[in-house]
């Protein structure tokens, strides 16, 4: 079993690679620390978008 952080660490990593990717020219990118609540808030509304976007991709192929 991964020592605990390991897998964020890994997540972060990623996600800061494809972040600096990014056009800043295009896209508008803050970065901030949140805390717990904050960040279980944020995806919990993030997770919420894309299974609504799945849900109306699966009802528009009926």
């Amino acid at each position: 079993m991964l020592k605990n952080g390991i897998y964020e660490q890994i997540v972060n990593t990623r996600i800061n690679k494809e972040l600096q990717q990014l056009d800043r020219e295009k896209y508008d990118i803050e970065l901030e620390k949140l805390d717990g609540e904050d960040a279980r808030r944020i995806l919990t509304i993030y997770i919420s978008y894309v299974i609504n976007q799945a849900l109306q991709r699966c009802t528009k192929g009926t």
